[in-house]
């Protein structure tokens, strides 16, 4: 339980370490844009091969489309998959996106942005107790977050 809470202080040490090397930030947001990308491609990978259902996909792809916020459903992935033997990769991963994310609301000058995902990424935390299985849903809200950070990349650089 505790790699949840270490896996969303990544957002604040990024931000930390934006702070602390600005000179290198603004050379440096393409990268940090491409590896939260690859983070998202990996963890909706990982969290669609442990079990699918597809209406709650296609439901967590619709209310990802509505809510983008990446937080709450790193949250329903890593609850529901504490038990299983990939959960330190998961939260590894969530660390190195945490860690971009950071920098990137640092770079944005946007210090709401890491306090807003708190409470999203607290919230889903009470579903542990439902014992139900919530990784399609939060395999679909990821991919519509990669579509919108895919387009919105697309559009800003090409």
């Amino acid at each position: 339980m505790i790699e949840i809470f270490i896996s969303f202080l990544a957002i604040f040490i990024g931000y930390l370490i934006a702070k602390y090397t600005k000179e290198e930030l603004k050379s440096g947001k393409i990268y940090f844009e491409i590896i939260q990308i690859i983070v998202l491609i990996i963890l909706i990978i990982i969290l669609l091969f442990q079990e699918f259902i597809w209406w709650l996909f296609f439901l967590g792809v619709l209310i990802g489309l509505i809510i983008r916020y990446e937080y709450i459903y790193f949250s329903l992935g890593l609850i529901n998959i504490l038990n299983i033997n990939s959960s330190f990769l998961l939260s590894s991963l969530i660390f190195i996106y945490g860690l971009s994310y950071g920098s990137l609301a640092y770079y944005k000058n946007n210090f709401k942005l890491l306090i807003y995902n708190l409470p999203l990424f607290l919230i889903p935390l009470l579903f542990y107790f439902f014992n139900y299985n919530f990784l399609s849903l939060a395999a679909g809200g990821l991919i519509s977050i990669f579509i919108i950070k895919i387009y919105n990349l697309i559009n800003r650089y090409l």
